[in-house]
Formats: C-alpha cells, sequence, structure tokens
C-alpha cells in the first residue's frame, strides 16, 4: 500500500499594503508545501471574486490581490 503525507493549512497573517484596488495577502510557509491556494470573496464564500477562486500561488508567502473595487469588504482564505 502507498502512504502519503499531507502538509498542514498555512496560517494566514494580517494583510498588507492596503490600497484603493489591492491589498497584500501573508503567511507563514508550511514545511512540504510547493504551492498555496487563494480564495477571496465578499461573503461566506459561496461566491468568489472573479479570478481569485482557488488560485494557484508558487511557493510563496505572499501574493498581491489586485483589480479589486475600493469601498468593499474583502475576505480571503
Amino acid at each position: 500500500a502507498s502512504q502519503v503525507t499531507l502538509p498542514v493549512a498555512p496560517v494566514l497573517t494580517q494583510a498588507s499594503a492596503m490600497g484603493q484596488n489591492s491589498f497584500t495577502i501573508n503567511w507563514a510557509a508550511t514545511a512540504g508545501a510547493t504551492g498555496y491556494a487563494i480564495d477571496i470573496s465578499t461573503d461566506d464564500f459561496s461566491t468568489f471574486v472573479y479570478g481569485y477562486d482557488n488560485l494557484i500561488i508558487d511557493n510563496a508567502t505572499s501574493f498581491v490581490a489586485g483589480s479589486l473595487a475600493g469601498g468593499i469588504i474583502y475576505y480571503y482564505r
């Protein structure tokens, strides 16, 4: 039988560099991870901001979410 160990989920840290149309999502690296997936929503994640539904990010610890509308509350995971 084969066995695989999945990495634990990364821990999000505070967003930074908030501008009129963008912000930076930050997280702590997870040992064994080769990439991360980002979701951004304006509700309870029943809908997603266009382009931010399971967006795959290479092995990094931050990502600039851009092309967003001002005056809206965004949630990310």
